[in-house]
């Protein structure tokens, strides 16, 4: 598996459509639904993503009122991300075209990750965004965050010394090719603030 690197697309203008989309969801379990599903498109999980023409791609995610994450391929491994909406959005859609087909062959990209490491320093949120990432039942995205959440608090190293495990242990336990237990995940949560529940599913 090759990890999708992550990028937003910026204007001329200097603004940033995703961010701009992104920053108006008020509600926190609804933006770490959208970093979740992202996790996923990084780990090359792009199920139930649709074509809306010109290049651009719908993801879909079921959450609340549900949502849309508009997307563009940059290479082949880089997903431009183009901007959202809540529910399918006409405006949004032709939008994210326009802006796509303009910007094309002079694309200024910013960074994804990096403001989604700061969003992962509020322990609430680490803790929402794993749990929405584990719910999907997909074991390279789940380790793709959690590799985030490590980095986000203090990074591998730290984390190593305050488990008691060496380095090399720990970047091969948070590798495309991982597989940790449930005791060492316990182990790997525990100095970060959080840890593995059972809950009821309402929905079963």
């Amino acid at each position: 598996m090759i990890e999708r690197e992550i990028k937003k697309l910026e204007l001329q203008n200097g603004l940033v459509p995703f961010d701009e989309w992104f920053d108006s969801l008020r509600d926190k379990r609804m933006q770490a639904a959208v970093d979740a599903r992202l996790a996923r498109a990084r780990a090359g999980n792009f199920g139930g993503a649709k074509s809306v023409g010109g290049g651009v791609s719908e993801l879909r995610i079921n959450f609340g009122p549900g949502l849309r994450v508009y997307y563009g391929l940059h290479g082949k491994s880089v997903v431009v991300l183009l901007g959202g909406a809540t529910r399918a959005a006409s405006p949004a859609t032709s939008a994210a075209r326009n802006n796509y087909g303009n910007n094309s062959r002079n694309m200024r990209l910013k960074n994804y990750r990096d403001d989604l490491l700061k969003r992962l320093r509020d322990p609430g949120y680490a803790a929402e965004y794993l749990a929405q990432v584990l719910a999907e039942k997909d074991s390279a995205a789940f380790l793709i965050a959690l590799k985030d959440v490590v980095e986000a608090t203090g990074g591998v190293g730290e984390l190593a010394g305050r488990v008691g495990l060496k380095r090399p242990s720990l970047y091969k336990i948070l590798s495309k090719n991982g597989n940790p237990t449930l005791e060492t995940l316990q182990e790997i949560l525990k100095p970060l603030g959080l840890r593995i529940s059972v809950a009821l599913d309402k929905a079963a």
